[in-house]
């Protein structure tokens, strides 16, 4: 069975919708009871958080769980008094965590991605199996910017003189699907035994 935090964002929502149509089995994970009934394919979810998991004996219902938190001060703790519950629960569950471009790079100094890097390497310490998603910036945001956009014809982006990939939030989902509904990890697998604290591989644009 697969947990899903961060169901009601713009990528968790799309991985509820593809879930669903895959016929998975998938738990939503939601702060505020209304909030899970508008969620699309799941005829469960249960209320909690990241810094008031669910008992130990709910979470070994799961083998699957997609880690998604929003982008706040407190992300990283947050996701680490999640993660330590896993632990604790004692089953082991793959992590799909959604995590930064550019997060495993080691002379990295964005707080925002730093937050990412602090849980990757907390989550390399338990030894859990991990495939970690790192998008670039969203296509959706250039909605936001959209004004600009059309009048000085500029996409502006935190990238320099560099190229910025940017990823629809549902094929970021549709990654996620693929891998959470998958014999077994997929991309990248961090643990105690692995040669350097983080996974290294291309980053996905």
């Amino acid at each position: 069975m697969i947990l899903v935090t961060g169901a009601t964002g713009r990528v968790g929502y799309h991985l509820m919708e593809l879930l669903a149509d895959a016929g998975a089995e998938a738990t939503a994970m939601v702060r505020v009871e209304a909030r899970g009934a508008d969620l699309p394919g799941t005829a469960g979810h249960l209320v909690a958080s990241l810094e008031d998991p669910p008992s130990a004996s709910v979470l070994r219902e799961f083998d699957r769980v997609f880690l998604l938190s929003p982008a706040e001060q407190e992300q990283a703790a947050l996701e680490t008094v999640f993660i330590d519950a896993l632990v604790a629960a004692g089953h082991r569950p793959h992590v799909v965590k959604m995590a930064a471009d550019g997060f495993a790079d080691p002379g990295v100094e964005v707080r925002f991605v730093l937050s990412h890097r602090d849980v990757a390497l907390h989550l390399s310490a338990t030894g859990l199996p991990v495939t970690y998603l790192a998008p670039s910036l969203y296509m959706e945001t250039l909605l936001e910017a959209a004004g600009t956009i059309r009048d000085e014809g500029v996409i502006r982006a935190p990238a320099g003189r560099g190229r910025v990939g940017f990823v629809a939030a549902r094929d970021v989902a549709a990654v996620a699907a693929r891998v959470l509904t998958s014999p077994g990890p997929r991309i990248a697998r961090a643990g105690p035994a692995a040669a350097s604290p983080l996974p290294t591989w291309p980053s996905a644009a």
